[in-house]
């Protein structure tokens, strides 16, 4: 299993992933020049990936998906993301109700700083999480 950054020959392969995962595509308007954003984690199938953001100082980690949970995968991609952004101040959002993805990064280092009310497309609010550099 390796994680690698993606290439235009990923895109397909995102979206089917987003479509199997959440039964609708996040990035349907992703193109090339923003696939150096997300990191894949792959052996002969893409299991996940991450999408992140980052400017000289800051950074966000935009969405994780991966399509067998409960086996670690998405814990490698974030703590890859974490070490790819080491210096950064890290911001994330994360759903009230996903007390496991809260668990994670609170073990990361992340705060709760406020919640964004209906955040969702099913109006459920999110947690904004900071973990500062």
């Amino acid at each position: 299993m390796k994680i690698r950054k993606s290439n235009p020959s990923d895109l397909d392969n995102i979206k089917k992933l987003e479509k199997e995962v959440y039964g609708y595509i996040l990035t349907e308007q992703l193109n090339n020049d923003e696939l150096h954003t997300h990191f894949i984690l792959e052996d002969e199938n893409i299991f996940g990936y991450i999408s992140i953001w980052h400017d000289e100082l800051k950074a966000q980690i935009e969405s994780i998906i991966i399509n067998d949970k409960n086996k670690g995968y998405g814990q490698i991609l974030f703590k890859y993301a974490l070490d790819y952004l080491k210096g950064y101040t890290i911001t994330l959002e994360v759903r009230k109700s996903n007390s496991i993805a809260i668990h994670i990064y609170e073990k990361y280092g992340f705060k709760t700083v406020t919640i964004r009310k209906n955040y969702y497309s099913n109006n459920e609010d999110a947690y904004l999480m900071l973990k500062e550099c």
